[in-house]
């Protein structure tokens, strides 16, 4: 098969972000929960994100600044508590799942625009959203700046899983990421959500 070379510096931040999107899929999403000094809940979501270890058990996400430089309040929020809590996004959510990735200010809770149940820690102070079927809570091991992203590498302290949560009788279809506004479940459908303002 005769493959073109496309180097990466030949192409703009934009350009690469979009072949990122369309080469490495479909990407599980993470919806990461913090909280701000000032006690605001934080919910984003995240498919640059990833499970990296079973002992001790870890997780990765990569937190881009948007289009204006800005660090998102996620990350914000992490590097000012280092905790955070990270429920999967399953299929029936992923309308409130697209909601919250609106860009809205700090003094703002996700939560409240979506109607998710924001629900605190058992080990660390940080809300997960209640309605999800499984959800994790960590302390921050490590954040690491490369260029305009920075990784967080979290461990996790606990699980909190749905009383119908049954690996052997089959789980919630989960929501991978695709390129652009489309997304897939692991029952097969292919779903396409605009993002919100």
């Amino acid at each position: 098969m005769k493959k073109r070379p496309v180097p990466a510096s030949d192409l703009s931040i934009r350009a690469v972000y979009t072949l990122m999107t369309e080469v490495f899929q479909p990407r599980p999403i993470g919806w990461v929960g913090t909280t701000s000094a000032a006690g605001i809940h934080n919910i984003a979501p995240f498919s640059y994100f990833m499970p990296i270890g079973s002992a001790p058990p870890t997780v990765a996400f990569s937190s881009a600044k948007d289009r204006n430089g800005k660090e998102k309040n996620t990350l914000d929020n992490i590097l000012e508590t280092g905790v955070f809590t990270l429920s999967m996004v399953t299929a029936d959510l992923i309308e409130q799942m697209n909601a919250s990735s609106a860009t809205v200010p700090a003094s703002v809770s996700e939560f409240d625009e979506t109607g998710l149940t924001p629900v605190q820690g058992t080990w660390v102070n940080a809300p997960y959203v209640g309605e999800a079927h499984v959800t994790s809570e960590c302390r921050v091991l490590q954040t690491i700046p490369l260029g305009n992203t920075t990784l967080v590498i979290g461990e996790i302290l606990g699980f909190h899983m749905s009383e119908t949560w049954d690996a052997k009788e089959g789980v919630p279809a989960h929501v991978g990421r695709l390129s652009s506004t489309n997304y897939i479940l692991t029952s097969g459908e292919q779903v396409s959500l605009p993002r919100p303002e």
